[in-house]
């Protein structure tokens, strides 16, 4: 256990006591440079939370910047990854730097004065940004709202202002650099799974891969029956430039099928002797 670390967990503030039980866990394991690889059942374990939960605030806690987090690979390929690698980024941490600072009134509102309320407005900092910045602080904003959740953009509007006065950091257009990523290759995997679905004939769907055949017989012996017949059975197949897509109907579909059967279908898929793959929404 690295003492720096843990002190440093403790002044830092995440908004959520779960999170921050978890942030103080991973602090318990690191050593002095910040390093720890205890498993997700691990700290689910240690913390008597789901593992659910640990996968959730750890993601939150990777998105806020506090740990970065490395998967490490198997030597014998037997299983996706070992125990992931940590590194925890912790310093000291003002309020400002969790959530974006707004004005309420102090408990003595009654005897404030129009006076002391328009001094106050007056010592706020001015917006300190140009055009150009003002509109880059927009498009974060907006990929923040998109892709980093409640942890990165509770309050669109104070954070707008907050980066306003304060301006961007590196770190957040490292951000902004990652979620344009995401959203590109959204945006490409969309296409390609349109393009396989107009080479499809309508009055001749196509048989479905038989990889994808003999995964789900695979997944038949494995996932009770209620949960087959709901969550797999439904689900489509084809190939496209030797990618195996897994179609749901939605994204919220999609993403129960990756959350809980991800590690099933993978297994299945190499015992069936498919390669690549990916579980995805089909578009509309």
């Amino acid at each position: 256990m690295s003492m720096e670390m843990m002190v440093r967990a403790l002044q830092v503030r995440v908004g959520n006591p779960t999170r921050k039980l978890i942030l103080l866990k991973l602090a318990d394991n690191a050593n002095d440079a910040g390093e720890c690889w205890p498993s997700y059942q691990h700290i689910a374990d240690q913390c008597e939370v789901s593992r659910r939960s640990v996968i959730h605030h750890v993601a939150a806690l990777c998105s806020a910047g506090l740990i970065t987090r490395k998967h490490r690979n198997q030597p014998d390929k037997t299983h996706t990854n070992a125990s992931n690698l940590y590194i925890l980024r912790l310093s000291p941490m003002s309020d400002a730097d969790i959530d974006p600072p707004t004005s309420f009134p102090s408990k003595s509102g009654a005897d404030s004065t129009p006076a002391s309320k328009s001094t106050a407005t007056a010592n706020e900092p001015p917006d300190t940004v140009s055009q150009a910045d003002s509109e880059e602080i927009d498009e974060y904003v907006h990929l923040a709202e998109r892709h980093g959740g409640p942890e990165k953009c509770r309050n669109p509007r104070g954070l707008r202002r907050y980066l306003r006065r304060h301006g961007l950091t590196d770190d957040h257009r490292a951000e902004m650099v990652e979620w344009r990523a995401a959203d590109e290759a959204a945006r490409g995997l969309q296409e390609t799974i349109a393009a396989a679905e107009a080479d499809d004939h309508p009055d001749h769907p196509p048989e479905p891969p038989q990889e994808w055949v003999a995964a789900r017989e695979h997944l038949r012996c494995r996932v009770p029956d209620g949960e087959y017949h709901l969550w797999i059975e439904p689900l489509r197949a084809k190939t496209h430039n030797g990618e195996l897509l897994i179609l749901a109907d939605n994204k919220e579909w999609a993403a129960r099928v990756r959350d809980r059967y991800g590690d099933l279908i993978r297994a299945s898929i190499e015992a069936a002797g498919g390669g690549e793959y990916s579980i995805t929404a089909a578009p509309l």
